[in-house]
């Protein structure tokens, strides 16, 4: 019981962590591409954990499950490769909105992992979400900015990945999953990273280690609880998330809520909600 409650506040400070990431990503996204943005971040965490391993944890923390890791690092990698890009082209409330739909297929991926046959209200749900993820494009055809497709590409393959965190949970430490996802990330970054490449001013490098800072505690918080609690109960950091980072934009980023885009939020958010608390309902009775 205590480490359940444990879990669930870390979710809760992995949302309020990445929330704050998220909204530090997109002042710096007028400046900086996405790509050197999400390098430097890489960086700076493959360095905090790095020291945390060597200094803290004296090697006592080991690998075990190697290509689990690789797909971690792979998929999340690219999804939040896809995510910052998205962040820099669309505003911050859409491209979080759409990007953290991933519990959506991360519970199908379960499914498929599994060979769960897909139950009607599943295929309901996730039409609805799909009907609200339409909403918050606003389409005008021949208008819709590539930012939305990279921000559901991010949700789709994110899924792939958080799947994972459940299965290296059961043999692997947060701190190695959250290295395995920068290595992937550093890695899918440096391939796009600008000719020009300057280096940041003094503004920028503090916002890009705020982007740093609370990206690693924010990832080190998410995957944490995924050994306690299953991975339907630790995709809520996603709703929570989403709900913060809407709330930066509207206050700090004058950005303005359309109809359209709250009638959308709405049907992805109690899609989410609806799966991901029917999921932790099956799995406790099946536990039981």
């Amino acid at each position: 019981m205590l480490q359940s409650v444990k879990a669930q506040l870390s979710t809760l400070v992995s949302a309020l962590f990445f929330a704050f990431m998220a909204f530090f990503v997109k002042i710096l996204s007028g400046s900086i591409s996405a790509a050197e943005i999400l390098f430097i971040r890489a960086a700076m965490s493959m360095v905090i954990i790095g020291f945390a391993l060597v200094f803290v944890y004296k090697g006592r923390i080991r690998v075990h499950n190697v290509n689990m890791l690789v797909v971690r690092g792979m998929f999340g990698g690219l999804a939040v490769l896809l995510y910052f890009i998205s962040i820099s082209r669309i505003p911050l409330s859409s491209a979080a909105l759409l990007a953290n739909s991933y519990p959506l297929f991360a519970i199908l991926f379960s499914a498929i992992i599994i060979k769960e046959r897909p139950n009607f209200d599943s295929v309901m749900a996730v039409l609805l979400a799909l009907c609200g993820m339409f909403l918050v494009l606003d389409p005008h055809f021949g208008k819709i900015d590539i930012g939305y497709f990279l921000a559901i590409a991010a949700a789709v393959i994110g899924g792939v990945a958080v799947t994972s965190i459940r299965e290296l949970r059961k043999t692997d430490s947060s701190w190695m999953i959250a290295l395995s996802q920068m290595i992937g990330a550093g890695l899918f970054s440096l391939v796009l990273l600008p000719v020009d490449f300057r280096f940041p001013s003094l503004g920028q490098w503090g916002l890009l280690i705020l982007v740093g800072v609370s990206g690693t505690v924010a990832q080190l918080a998410f995957a944490r609880p995924f050994k306690f609690i299953p991975t339907a109960e630790g995709s809520m950091v996603a709703p929570l998330y989403t709900a913060l980072a809407v709330l930066l934009s509207v206050f700090f980023l004058d950005e303005v809520l359309t109809m359209r885009f709250v009638l959308g939020a709405v049907l992805v958010f109690s899609s989410l909600i609806y799966l991901v608390a029917r999921e932790e309902i099956r799995l406790r009775r099946h536990a039981l």
